[in-house]
């Protein structure tokens, strides 16, 4: 009876731990130049505290942001990270990266972890390496175009925006006091009182000391799936919904939709893959597109 107690008791104890795991849905077989979207998987329990992911890459694998569930994301070395301050709710959540494959060949290995903080203690949750073999393949413009928006560093702030020359900042008026203003009373000859200098406040309600004007931040999402040295034809794509077009260095980008969240435009993204479509999302503030 001990004996089966003490059983029970490991075998519960094993159930309990085996429940946290990663999975990541990367192919056997990757094609020189292709991109995917790769599907994260990731079992932690009640866990909600500091956590981060990571996967690691082989040379010439570039990987982009896809949906973060509100985790700052890094690629550098190789390495791409997610990093959450709070863990994602629920005891687990699926998030995306999208692999952008270069001119690679033979096999290669991935690697991934996941790291948290359960109390005082950091634990990890680690998947065997996954071996992949690289094919030929073709350079194509879903490829180029992924890479113009390569993000190689973390994005911990608000991205710098552009000038908006229209909307210029009004600049402060450098004074001591806009309301007070100094005025020394003379003192009479032979006077024993010495009246000292007074400062008289006076209200001013339309005074002309400005306080700056900070412009509001507004961010719109959208998904590029075009790239030409010529004006494109609007009338191929009236059957995608929104569409704008933009200049930027010398080439018209084609751009679909105008979303407020990151998620809301990945799914957008999917949506026209289906169609023949293979685009990217491109974050713009105030209308202009952040690098």
């Amino acid at each position: 009876m001990k004996f089966l107690c003490i059983l029970s008791f490991c075998t519960c104890f094993a159930n309990l731990f085996s429940q946290n795991s990663i999975d990541a849905n990367i192919p056997d077989k990757l094609a020189a130049y292709s991109i995917h979207t790769v599907e994260i998987t990731i079992k932690k329990g009640p866990i909600s505290s500091f956590s981060k992911y990571q996967l690691d890459v082989p040379p010439n694998v570039i990987v982009k942001e896809g949906i973060s569930k509100d985790g700052n994301f890094s690629f550098e070395n190789r390495r791409a990270k997610l990093v959450w301050v709070d863990s994602p709710k629920g005891d687990d959540f699926t998030v995306t990266m999208i692999l952008a494959v270069g001119n690679a060949t033979g096999q290669a290995m991935f690697e991934h972890r996941y790291y948290y903080i359960d109390g005082d203690t950091k634990k990890e949750i680690a998947d065997g390496p996954m071996y992949v073999e690289f094919t030929p393949g073709t350079p194509s413009k879903e490829y180029n175009d992924v890479l113009e928006a390569k993000t190689t560093t973390p994005v911990v702030s608000t991205p710098t925006v552009a000038k908006v020359v229209s909307q210029p900042t009004i600049a402060p008026v450098k004074t001591e006091d806009p309301n007070k203003i100094n005025t020394t009373i003379p003192v009479t000859p032979n006077s024993n009182t010495t009246i000292p200098a007074t400062t008289v406040s006076t209200s001013q309600p339309n005074s002309s000391n400005t306080t700056p004007v900070s412009l509001p931040e507004i961010k719109e999402y959208r998904v590029q799936i075009a790239s030409m040295a010529t004006k494109p034809n609007l009338s191929k794509y009236t059957n995608l919904g929104k569409i704008t077009v933009i200049e930027e260095n010398g080439m018209y980008k084609v751009l679909a939709g105008g979303f407020k969240t990151k998620e809301e435009a990945v799914k957008k993204m999917e949506e026209l893959k289906t169609q023949g479509y293979n685009g990217f999302v491109a974050c713009f503030v105030n209308g202009v597109k952040v690098k």
